[in-house]
């Protein structure tokens, strides 16, 4: 009797075993997870840390660069076509800094209703030269077109500002970032560690609040015979909503320095990229340490795929970098002498205050918030 209640106990738990045996697994293999992440957060660290390393070695410099822009590249669109070029001359020291750049050529313009005689591009030169102290901001620009309407009339401009806001210096001047023509002005360590590096970095940024970014790194692999960290990076809204991707190969061989950099824009496709960025010839400076020689970057029509599925090349960068010197010597009124010509109208801004004065007159005037 004792034998079959011991078979009937098996017979009703018998059902149990499968469920049993299917939660075992589950719960084995949930359990290793957090500790996956913790070993890719650790290799992401590490790899921040060496950048830091790295970009440590172009802290001080002297730097001159030229840039062709092509709008559309080649000879696709001919009666279209605009080109001008942009002569860029950067010292650094630290935070402080002190940049020309001249830009001359033809410029893209959108014609206005109801106008006639209107042009597509017109001819120009617009210069600037900034510079940072380390407290003070400093920045002259001046502008020469001619009118978007025919008629050979000019529209010329002198600016001036004077701010004791810190502002942030271009990518050129970060061999890390030189494929990064736009934001974020930050280092790539900076950038890879997140939101909070970003705006914690000194100077005003370009935009009101950085994005948040997801970082993962995707093993390795060899882009241009060199051997290659591969990185992706994740940009997302406030609302952790992605917007865009970047995969990043870094050069071992290189400092480090990005060999390449894919761009896509959720907007525009999930898979076709609208931006692609090459360094095409290096130079090495001293024993180990690499600059950037010669780069292009091409951006992809968004309009042209959008509305008529068509993929093609909306314009070229190709930038060439002349001349680098690693700690030069510098006089450091160089990031503070700026001589205003007349007529220039300056804005200044101290305190918390705004002002404005053309350079000519000598009373000042409150100015408004831009």
């Amino acid at each position: 009797m004792k034998r079959w209640q011991n078979l009937s106990l098996i017979l009703k738990t018998s059902h149990l075993i499968p469920v049993l045996l299917f939660l075992i697994p589950v719960s084995v293999s949930a359990a290793p997870q957090p500790a996956k992440q913790s070993e890719a957060d650790s290799k992401l660290q590490n790899l921040i840390r060496e950048l830091e390393q790295n970009e440590a070695l172009y802290q001080d410099l002297k730097l001159k660069v030229n840039e062709i822009y092509e709008q559309p590249p080649g000879n696709a669109r001919p009666k279209w076509k605009v080109e001008n070029r942009t002569e860029y001359s950067i010292l650094v020291q630290g935070q402080k800094f002190r940049e020309e750049e001249t830009k001359a050529g033809q410029f893209r313009v959108m014609p206005q209703r109801n106008q006639k005689n209107q042009k597509f591009f017109i001819e120009g030169k617009d210069s600037t030269l900034s510079m940072f102290d380390g407290t003070t901001y400093r920045r002259f620009n001046e502008t020469d077109y001619e009118s978007v309407l025919a008629g050979g009339k000019r529209t010329q401009s002198k600016r001036g500002e004077v701010s004791d806001l810190p502002k942030r210096l271009d990518n050129f001047a970060r061999p890390h970032m030189l494929l990064q023509l736009r934001y974020p002005y930050v280092p790539l360590s900076n950038y890879l560690s997140g939101q909070k590096a970003m705006v914690n970095y000194p100077g005003l940024p370009p935009y009101p609040q950085p994005f948040q970014v997801k970082v993962q790194i995707e093993g390795t692999g060899e882009i241009q015979g060199l051997k290659c960290t591969k990185v992706v990076i994740e940009q997302l809204n406030d609302s952790d909503v992605r917007f865009a991707k970047q995969i990043i190969w870094l050069a071992h061989e290189r400092n480090l320095i990005p060999v390449k950099i894919i761009t896509y824009r959720d907007q525009f496709s999930e898979e076709k990229p609208i931006e692609e960025a090459f360094i095409d010839e290096w130079q090495e400076l001293g024993t180990g340490v690499w600059f950037p020689q010669k780069a292009h970057i091409d951006h992809y029509n968004f309009v042209l795929y959008k509305y008529n599925d068509t993929y093609e090349l909306d314009w070229r960068r190709h930038l060439n970098v002349n001349q680098v010197t690693l700690h030069p010597e510098v006089q450091q009124q160089v990031f503070t002498k700026l001589n205003f010509p007349q007529g220039t109208t300056v804005r200044v801004r101290k305190d918390h205050k705004q002002s404005k004065y053309k350079v000519g007159e000598e009373e000042q005037k409150s100015a408004k918030k831009e």
